[in-house]
């Protein structure tokens, strides 16, 4: 039997839905012994999470202990980190639920670990296209399930707090680099279409070397970056670079940037995103001007902030 959820999965083109925490990120000063007890969705654990040698000890103690309980409630539990100092327990929907999912956290005691809370969000464009979605924690929006070439997606954010919203940057791309910011005096809407085709990505290249030249091609041409042509560091190198060849890349479609030594190629047209980027030493000497080349997706569905800040 599959299971179906009519509350967060209405069968209607919107869906409108508040977003709980989700994510528990144990945090602050812990020290052996220290407690907390955790309710997802009022579903209490069956063992407390207990301080262990650092936090990342503890969530996975945590999540080995309770995972096969809650997924008997459908609900899934994992932990990520991000250092010793912290650790996030996160509960995601076992059978596909739009993200309504809490945490409720209970200290009974005054030796207690700190915790803050977030949440995200995944939207189902198989369920809805519009969704007005009322902020219950700092969310952010990942990339939509059931996600077809074309599909377009509407969000109305309502917040009623001070609460933020972050977008995952492999999964939606603001084109001129403003995802907008969600007040707290009406509606802030967000629209886009999911391209996958132009798949926006930046190409980032570290310079090295003390001497010599080296051909750097990007949006399929090749221009000649020349160490310490005005001034012997990388950092003058590469702004001598940026001026000198700028406008040549912007007629192929190709934004350049240049910033301590490392320059960034920005592909602004489908065709140059997909021509590949390198550099090449001239002289082949290992202290000739080369560079490490770092490449970094974009996101695949492309947003605007359409309208901020709607009266109510």
């Amino acid at each position: 039997m599959k299971f179906f959820d009519p509350v967060n999965h209405p069968k209607r083109s919107e869906n409108v839905l508040t977003l709980y925490p989700n994510k528990v990120i144990l945090d602050g000063s812990g020290s052996t012994g220290k407690t907390i007890d955790i309710s997802i969705n009022g579903i209490k654990n069956t063992v407390i999470a207990t301080y262990d040698t650092n936090y990342i000890v503890t969530a996975t103690a945590w999540v080995l202990a309770n995972a096969a309980f809650y997924a008997t409630k459908g609900i899934v539990v994992s932990n990520t980190t991000t250092g010793s100092a912290t650790a996030t327990i996160v509960a995601t929907p076992k059978y596909g639920w739009d993200t309504v999912n809490r945490f409720n956290v209970i200290a009974p005691t005054i030796d207690t670990m700190s915790a803050t809370f977030a949440s995200t969000f995944e939207p189902d464009l198989g369920t809805a296209k519009n969704f007005v979605v009322t902020l219950g924690a700092n969310t952010t929006i990942k990339y939509p399930k059931n996600a077809k070439e074309g599909d377009k997606i509407r969000i109305a954010f309502k917040n009623p707090g001070s609460y933020t919203v972050a977008y995952d940057l492999l999964s939606y791309f603001f084109p001129a680099g403003d995802e907008g910011t969600v007040t707290t005096t009406g509606y802030s809407i967000v629209e886009g279409v999911v391209n996958e085709e132009f798949y926006p990505k930046y190409d980032a290249i570290a310079l090295t070397g003390t001497n010599g030249t080296a051909n750097i091609t990007a949006g399929g041409i090749t221009r000649l970056a020349t160490f310490g042509t005005t001034e012997a560091s990388l950092d003058q190198t590469g702004e001598d670079f940026y001026a000198s060849w700028v406008d040549d890349f912007a007629a192929v479609g190709v934004a350049v940037t240049e910033a301590a030594g490392t320059i960034t190629f920005t592909p602004t047209t489908k065709a140059a995103a997909l021509k590949s980027v390198s550099i090449k030493n001239v002289s082949g000497s290992t202290t000739c001007l080369a560079g490490t080349l770092t490449t970094t997706r974009g996101g695949r569905v492309h947003m605007n902030a359409i309208s901020l800040a709607i009266a109510q």
